[in-house]
């Protein structure tokens, strides 16, 4: 199986923050005590889906996008494809580009506590 997390949700009273990993199991974390800095997605960053980079489209949350099943939010640019970039996207180029950071450490942390 995959190693993969979606962000849930933050609550804002306890600073908890949850993730459900691909098998359905779902966790939450103290994030004031734990990952302090840690970072959600910026709006409207996206993949680029014929290269795996990470681009910034201004404004593209408000276009045109995909709103059916899978390709939710999906955006097609001149022929280009560009999904949604999501948590663990951000959280793994923080890792692929070795920045000692909250989000690194939180992607290490999840894949070495709970990867089966």
């Amino acid at each position: 199986m995959d190693f993969s997390y979606n962000f849930i949700e933050f609550d804002n009273t306890t600073g908890y923050i949850t993730f459900e990993f691909s098998n359905k199991v779902k966790l939450s974390l103290d994030l004031a005590s734990k990952f302090p800095d840690y970072r959600p997605v910026p709006l409207d960053y996206y993949i680029d889906l014929n290269n795996g980079d990470i681009v910034h489209i201004p404004g593209g949350s408000k276009a045109m996008s995909s709103l059916r099943g899978p390709t939710k939010g999906w955006i097609n640019q001149g022929g280009e494809y560009f999904r949604p970039m999501k948590q663990i996207d951000m959280d793994y180029d923080e890792i692929k580009n070795n920045r000692d950071n909250d989000n690194s450490r939180m992607y290490s942390y999840l894949k070495e506590k709970f990867y089966e």
